[in-house]
């Protein structure tokens, strides 16, 4: 019964679904209520297993303490797929986007800034946006950290990088790497903590070897600069996983997300 799985997703447990529907007359036990939304769940699954799905946001996510894969389809927001693995785990992670390749016929992938992403995608040959939220945020708070570490005559650089993390010229990856060359080597050891020029200079090292990523965008117009859609989905699987007792399973973790994921009006 379809109406089950909308209450349930609103948040009412299995015993409230059941005591709504007896109002209206309809005579459906709790455990009847979780079959249907189990059954609802499975059905969703087996639904999207084959749709093409060309942009594709990825993200990890804990929820019930569990670690959960997020797979989005950019073009209409839809989950594309669930699954339970932790998101350090590269070769998992790895393994499960390589299948989903296959099965959806994905072309780009749109994520946040791990390394462990470069790396997949590289492997799977598909297009890669690093989400641009993600990349302000942490460059944001590690240019504000410099600021406070720096000497005075290297600050010039800090409303430079700002900008251009803002601002993402074409050629912001040639002009990051200019000013890496202009910065003095590093001085310590590895095994010696690094100064704030050296991190300043690492800082600006990755974002030239990483610039391209940030700008996939700008060659195909169906990807998306950040992996909001994604984020929020995680969001709905998380404020439900906090209404119910606990899901007593794995696959229940599964079947219940998907349902949680669904926008039924």
């Amino acid at each position: 019964m379809k109406v089950c799985a909308i209450l349930w997703s609103l948040g009412l447990s299995h015993r409230s679904a059941s005591l709504m529907l007896g109002v209206f007359g309809v005579k459906l036990s709790h455990m009847s209520s979780w079959r249907d939304v189990q059954a609802a769940g499975e059905a969703l699954r087996r639904k999207l297993k084959w749709k093409s799905a060309r942009v594709v946001g990825v993200d990890g996510a804990w929820v019930n303490g569990k670690g959960m894969m997020v797979a989005v389809d950019l073009g209409d927001g839809e989950v594309l797929a669930l699954a339970q693995i932790d998101e350090k785990d590269k070769h998992q992670v790895g393994a499960w986007l390589q299948a989903l390749k296959q099965q959806h016929q994905i072309g780009a992938i749109v994520t946040d800034d791990l390394a462990l992403y470069k790396e997949i995608a590289r492997t799977l040959q598909v297009g890669h946006q690093v989400c641009q939220f993600h990349v302000r945020r942490w460059v944001g708070k590690a240019l504000k950290a410099l600021q406070e570490e720096l000497a005075p005559e290297w600050l010039p650089l800090i409303p430079t990088l700002y900008a251009l993390v803002q601002g993402l010229p074409s050629n912001g990856g040639k002009i990051l790497y200019d000013i890496w060359l202009a910065l003095p080597a590093r001085s310590s050891t590895p095994t010696q903590q690094r100064t704030a020029l050296e991190k300043l200079r690492d800082l600006v090292l990755r974002l030239s070897r990483d610039w391209q990523k940030y700008l996939e965008f700008y060659h195909d117009p169906g990807i998306p600069w950040t992996n909001n859609a994604t984020e929020r989905m995680i969001g709905k699987l998380k404020s439900r996983a906090k209404r119910v007792r606990g899901y007593k399973t794995s696959d229940g973790l599964l079947l219940g997300s998907w349902i949680a994921a669904q926008s039924w009006f």
